[in-house]
């Protein structure tokens, strides 16, 4: 289970997302992407993922393709300047 604590938010996650999207040419499979946060974050569930990517989503920030869960990709919308 993902736990948010007083040391990281909803926002620096977030801001990792976006982080390791750029590191990898704005685009990842979401496998790879919860691979990278585990290790910066320890615990957090498939469902907390969901969530974070869905207001990511309509938030226009990212793209999320395909429809089996840890097989989807997810591409980065915004530019250097968003």
């Amino acid at each position: 289970m993902f736990l948010m604590s007083e040391n990281y938010t909803r926002v620096d996650v977030i801001s990792h997302i976006i982080r390791l999207l750029k590191q990898h040419h704005d685009v990842m499979v979401e496998s790879t992407l919860k691979n990278s946060l585990k290790r910066s974050y320890n615990e957090f569930s498939q469902r907390e993922l969901n969530k974070i990517l869905m207001s990511m989503e309509t938030q226009g920030l990212i793209h999320v393709s395909g429809d089996e869960v840890n097989r989807r990709t997810i591409k980065l919308l915004i530019t250097n300047g968003g």
